[in-house]
């Protein structure tokens, strides 16, 4: 088997593991809200720690991913995730399981690093591009799959039973991953590793472009995290709906993602990255006003309905597919000989980001209101729209 072959296989296995960490135990939310006795925002901090936890790995764990051999870096990764996952469905309390989230999401930081790490390392131009944007379509599985298999687990045992499954993949990924990789130390570096990181970081805050990218993916980001922590409790706690049903509706809308990804893999033959981009956010600006206009016209604040809190959505997260893929994939063409370091920060920033909006929005708005929701979009949007006519 071609080395670059088992890569890809590899990157298959590992690309699912970051968000299966979420988008699996979203339909349970309203569960864990129930089991610990807390409120509905000490749930969604579950994400909110998630977040962070994988925002600040994901700085380190790039350096440290381009200075050291990859492959045992990986492994321990998946043996502490499997570990703490199987831990977590045992927390006594809500804050025992923040601990455990924080766990989990460092060692998914070091599998998405050296995915990006080894994409770069093995592809470059078009093909890059284009790699770069199967790996979005694989990341893009996970919250069309994942919320269907955890609405079943919620419905026929309970919350405990997602992060069962999360150990149990980690393990398939770990044996996986064990057979495919073979161990390949990085280039010699001339430089110590903090003088590189701290010249490699100066270099990435001056460049506009990078900055731009970073700020894009934020806003993406933070719309994908926003819905994924508010859906449940709409559609399970306003709408009446099911577990299970929540996990069969939220199939719909990862499609979306799909069929934006897909799109946008066979448009790259006739468009630049940045056209794609450029239209990608323009049209999710006009869905997104849409949405607010509906919301008012139709009263769907007072009287909500599955349609309105799904539809537009569904064409707001199909058009983010022309973003997501092409933003990273400037970065990381940019930045190939520190795809590490450049993808780990990219990373920890639009995660923080993501993070710290999922917590004001959900501390200091009332997200479970369309109108509220339908706003929020059409602002971020907005200010997406704004970087990316100013600063590239």
């Amino acid at each position: 088997m071609k080395n670059q072959t088992k890569i890809i296989i590899a990157c298959l296995f590992l690309t699912p593991l970051m968000c299966l960490g979420l988008d699996l135990y979203t339909p349970s939310l309203p569960a864990i809200t129930n089991y610990f006795h807390v409120t509905a925002l000490s749930a969604k901090l579950t994400i909110v720690f998630y977040l962070v936890g994988f925002a600040i790995a994901q700085p380190f764990v790039g350096i440290i991913a381009d200075h050291i051999e990859r492959k045992s870096m990986i492994l321990i990764a998946l043996i502490i995730y499997c570990a703490s996952s199987i831990l977590s469905a045992f927390s006594p309390t809500i804050h025992v399981l923040y601990y455990f989230r924080i766990i989990n999401s460092i060692c998914a930081a070091c599998t998405s690093a050296s995915i990006r790490i080894m994409i770069a390392e093995n592809f470059s131009g078009k093909m890059l591009a284009k790699m770069n944007n199967y790996y979005v379509m694989g990341w893009s599985l996970t919250p069309i799959l994942a919320p269907v298999l955890g609405g079943y687990l919620q419905h026929y045992f309970d919350w405990q039973a997602s992060f069962y499954f999360m150990g149990l993949y980690a393990f398939i990924a770990l044996v996986s991953c064990a057979y495919l990789l073979n161990k390949k130390l990085p280039s010699p570096k001339t430089e110590t590793v903090l003088k590189k990181t701290i010249n490699t970081w100066k270099k990435l805050f001056c460049d506009r472009l990078y900055i731009a990218n970073v700020i894009i993916l934020s806003v993406e980001n933070s719309l994908l995290f926003l819905y994924y922590a508010t859906a449940p409790f709409i559609i399970q706690t306003i709408l009446h709906f099911d577990a299970a049903q929540y996990g069969k509706i939220v199939l719909f809308i990862g499609v979306s993602y799909m069929t934006g990804s897909f799109l946008n893999g066979k448009l790259l033959n006739y468009f630049s990255t940045q056209k794609l981009i450029g239209a990608g956010l323009i049209a999710s600006l006009v869905v997104a006003f849409a949405f607010v206009c509906s919301v008012l016209f139709f009263h769907w604040n007072a009287h909500p309905n599955i349609y309105a809190a799904t539809i537009p959505i569904f064409i707001i997260f199909m058009l983010d597919g022309f973003v997501f893929a092409n933003a990273i994939s400037q970065i990381v063409e940019r930045y190939t000989t520190v795809a590490g370091t450049a993808s780990g920060l990219m990373s920890g920033l639009l995660n923080i980001a993501a993070a710290i909006v999922v917590f004001l929005c959900s501390a200091l708005l009332n997200l479970h209101y369309l109108l509220v929701l339908s706003a929020v979009y059409f602002v971020l949007l907005f200010c997406s729209i704004c970087v990316f006519r100013f600063l590239k």
